[in-house]
């Protein structure tokens, strides 16, 4: 629900949400993930007040409509009133950094997604630098999860190590490849949807990194990715049915 997201056909206007809806409750997707701000690189902030303006008609209709709901957002207030509403799960690409998002988890038994950036939003993509990325990702995730521990919860925890976000076109790709090492013991959530590292490696822009990422969110899954945060719903679908059924043999 923002008017500048990276991706344009993730953008969805408040006369268009029943239709958006209906279109992935048909396409088999069972979580949809609603934010009213854009965390792209460079984007711009804006205040609680609108964002949960965006947000509030796309809650109710989702849970209406038998959705499970996560709300993406890094505002306890805006967490706090869908969590009212009736939304099931926070998705905190803080990860932690306000301990309220852990209070709100455990006060609504709320499973929370805890994501790993490096520095802030609009300038992470500024020369972002790791000695080793997946040993500081594990670093940060042990500590994330012993401060949610501290803050009474246990198992209503999934782990994101926030493809894009703070990380070069190496670093995500060594994420890809050693994703069963950041587990941890946790559901792990992945999302490279059309993301600019698969353009670098590619050449392609993000209207035409469909194949692409269905390609890497087949890797993910592979992996050992339980969630993958997606824009084409078809395809995802169809990809992980036939994975989960690989997996069963």
């Amino acid at each position: 629900m923002t008017p500048d997201s990276f991706y344009p056909r993730s953008r969805v206007r408040e006369n268009e949400i029943g239709e958006f809806l209906s279109h992935m409750k048909e396409g088999g997707v069972k979580i949809v993930d609603i934010g009213g701000q854009s965390t792209r690189p460079g984007s711009e902030r804006i205040g609680a007040s609108e964002e949960m303006t965006r947000i509030r008609k796309a809650v109710e209709i989702a849970l209406d409509s038998g959705f499970i709901v996560s709300i993406d957002s890094f505002y306890t207030s805006v967490i706090r009133e869908c969590l009212e509403m009736g939304a099931h799960i926070i998705n905190d690409v803080t990860g932690l950094e306000d301990p309220e998002m852990a209070h709100l988890s455990k006060k609504y038994d709320a499973p929370i997604i805890i994501m790993h950036k490096k520095g802030d939003f609009k300038t992470m993509q500024n020369s972002p630098y790791y000695e080793n990325v997946i040993e500081e990702i594990i670093s940060f995730f042990i500590r994330k999860i012993q401060n949610a521990r501290e803050m009474g919860i246990e198992d209503n925890i999934v782990l994101d190590p926030g493809i894009g976000f703070g990380k070069r076109v190496e670093d995500n790709v060594s994420i890809i490849k050693n994703l069963r090492d950041l587990k941890l013991g946790f559901p792990l959530l992945i999302g490279l949807s059309r993301k600019s590292f698969i353009g670098s490696l590619t050449g392609e822009d993000v209207n035409e990194r469909g194949f692409s990422s269905a390609i890497f969110n087949t890797i993910a899954l592979m992996k050992g990715a339980d969630i993958i945060r997606v824009h084409d719903i078809e395809e995802s679908v169809k990809l992980a049915k036939i994975i989960k059924k690989i997996n069963e043999f």
